[in-house]
């Protein structure tokens, strides 16, 4: 048998045959179409010769052609013989800035872009969405109709990567404890209903001992950051649900997460539980307005801990509109005087606010906040020794949502292990910037060294007037001329051995900087000293904030080979939204079968009620093939 095409070459098969056929259009870039193809002849010509019954000699029609027939008729072993060859393409591709004369098929195998392809949307989307990738990185135009069926071919092919992904997702659990035995992974399954010898995932949770570590080193605000997403595969989805929270530079810190089902009472009071048995000590939950979050149990949890529950008043804004609706001309204005209501450290302030609200908004308004001031954890509110560190929002961990936005929409194994390397990433890159700021001798991290220079340079128009220094007391005046706050005076306490500020701005109780008031005092009075690194706290410095992102992180690179169990993904479980009602016929005129639930009549990309066992009964083949040659490139392949 040859390796090559040319007259006389012999092929062991048909398909060997066709096989270094499209090898060949690949590496020449010019296709072929088959013209004839039967049991006595097999006839291939050039891909521009857009006849439809066999080959015509034109002086206008490319001259390349294959034909080839059985070495020997009635041979059992079915050898081919290549009969013609003709090697010269004299066609001319008239369109080569486009590049729009090749099939499907060799494009996806001679484009990286298409080779890797896994649509992760509706299929218009992603039709749109592939036309786009190969025009900037191969210039290939593709028709509309030429990448929707790349992406109908893709579509099945990334069902069964998906469905192998959780065969070794066991496996994928024993090597992140292997790599880091003091993380916390927790993979739940539950039996199978329909086949005992099989399991299905249930959910999982993800946790790693250097988060842990920086959390215990006081690294970041005793502060959990809570919201829920989705995956955007469309194939098999599932619910993630994120803890963040902040350092001394106000840069994200992603705690942990898990997958689930779906956000409900159940699975937050599990995700939350183990949340806080893995970061001890919080003072404070910031979420959203999902029913599973204010649920009893969960706040029977936090309570259990001493942990405050405050929502975010973005949310709390929508909601009060929606029942009770703000004049077009006055949204700027209200969102304005709510977030100060949010903000309110002193009581005075807070009524001074609610004040405003009711005369420039409604009187419906202002009672819906007054009527709901503990739950947004206005400072002035709180009990004593609880702080929400000047958070208001929860958008820290919907920002996390947008930044793992592609991640969501690949197989879950691969999702598993995007996050754990960005994670890991981030904490590099914020401990090589911590190596520079030391080096550079700066005190303070950069988010701190712009409060500080903030701080004084609006303490530096206040007058300072010290009347009373005894037991370090002091009282300091503003000018009434520009008063930077609406407090004319304020009573500080300074404590010079014990390095303590109280003021009655309350600014530092919650933010642990120093606020204006004790910095115009600390530039006039000789006898304080201004060493910002003795009065901030030790999140703010730099030399701590190197320490605490100074921990050990463990190589996730794939070093062995899983093992592929009997785990299969979950039972789907459909969102709201509505049917299609006239289903698309083939082209032979009968009706699809879905590959999801094995009705007739719809495919499975709008399948309304997806099954299981039917996707395993279509795909458990491919998936424990593919399963079985997984490498570690596959997993970053794909």
């Amino acid at each position: 048998m040859t390796s090559e095409i040319k007259v006389g070459a012999v092929f062991e098969s048909k398909e060997a045959l066709q096989a270094k056929l499209l090898q060949l259009a690949t590496s020449t870039t010019k296709d072929f179409r088959v013209s004839m193809n039967r049991s006595t002849k097999y006839l291939a010509v050039c891909y521009s010769n857009k006849t439809t019954k066999g080959w015509k000699e034109d002086s206008t029609t490319c001259q390349w052609l294959v034909h080839a027939k059985p070495y020997c008729k009635g041979s059992p072993d079915g050898s081919w013989i290549v009969s013609d060859f003709v090697s010269h393409h004299s066609c001319r591709d008239c369109d080569s800035k486009r590049k729009r004369n090749y099939s499907s098929k060799v494009i996806s195998k001679a484009s990286t872009t298409v080779s890797t392809f896994l649509p992760s949307k509706k299929r218009l989307g992603a039709t749109q969405q592939l036309q786009n990738m190969v025009k900037a990185s191969d210039g290939i135009t593709l028709g509309k109709t030429q990448a929707h069926s790349i992406v109908k071919s893709k579509s099945s092919t990334s069902t069964h990567i998906h469905i192998g992904q959780y065969l070794l997702l066991k496996s994928y659990f024993d090597f992140l404890c292997d790599k880091d035995q003091n993380g916390t992974f927790v993979l739940e399954t539950q039996p199978c209903t329909w086949d005992s010898s099989l399991e299905q995932f249930g959910r999982s949770y993800v946790c790693f001992s250097f988060v842990k570590e920086f959390w215990s080193k006081g690294g970041c605000t005793p502060l959990f950051v809570v919201d829920g997403t989705f995956t955007t595969t469309g194939i098999i989805k599932h619910t993630l649900l994120f803890a963040v929270s902040y350092d001394g530079n106000n840069e994200l810190v992603h705690l942990a997460y898990a997958v689930c089902d779906i956000e409900n009472a159940n699975n937050w009071e599990w995700f939350l539980s183990r949340l806080i048995n893995d970061f001890p000590g919080c003072s404070c939950v910031l979420g959203d307005y999902d029913k599973g979050l204010q649920s009893e149990e969960v706040q029977t949890v936090l309570g259990n801990h001493g942990i405050l529950f405050s929502r975010c008043v973005r949310h709390m804004q929508s909601n009060c509109k929606a029942s009770h609706p703000v004049g077009a001309g006055n949204n700027r204005r209200y969102e304005t005087l709510t977030m100060k209501l949010a903000k309110a450290r002193r009581m005075e302030d807070f009524d001074r606010h609610l004040e405003a609200l009711e005369e420039d908004i409604g009187t419906e308004q202002k009672e819906w906040w007054l009527q709901r001031k503990h739950q947004f954890a206005t400072h002035c509110f709180l009990a004593k020794g609880v702080k929400r560190y000047l958070k208001t929002l929860s958008n820290a961990a919907e920002q996390l949502n947008s930044v793992h936005k592609d991640s969501r929409s690949e197989p879950l194994l691969t999702l598993l292990h995007s996050l754990n390397d960005w994670n890991m990433m981030k904490f590099s890159m914020r401990r090589s910037k911590a190596e520079e700021w030391v080096s550079d001798n700066q005190e303070l991290t950069d988010y701190a060294s712009k409060r500080h220079a903030k701080s004084l340079e609006e303490g530096s128009r206040w007058n300072v007037r010290v009347d009373n220094w005894s037991q370090d007391r002091c009282e300091v005046k503003a000018n009434i001329s520009d008063p930077v706050s609406p407090l004319s005076s304020v009573d500080l306490c300074i404590n010079t051995s014990h390095k303590k500020v109280a003021c009655q701005c309350k600014w530092m109780d919650e933010s642990g900087m120093l606020c204006f008031h004790a910095c115009a005092l600390m530039a006039r009075e000789q006898g304080i000293d201004l060493n910002v690194s003795e009065w901030y706290e030790g999140r703010f410095l730099s030399v701590n904030y190197l320490d605490c992102y100074r921990v050990s992180l463990p190589s996730l690179a794939i070093d062995r080979n899983f093992v592929v169990t009997d785990l299969i993904p979950p039972e789907h479980k459909v969102t709201g939204g509505r049917p299609r009602i006239n289903r698309y016929e083939s082209s032979a005129g009968s009706k699809r079968i879905c590959r999801a639930c094995g009705a007739v009549g719809h495919h499975q990309s709008t399948c309304p009620k997806p099954s299981t066992k039917v996707r395993w009964m279509f795909y458990k083949e491919e998936a424990m093939n593919w399963a079985k040659a997984f490498t570690s490139n596959l997993l970053d392949d794909h």
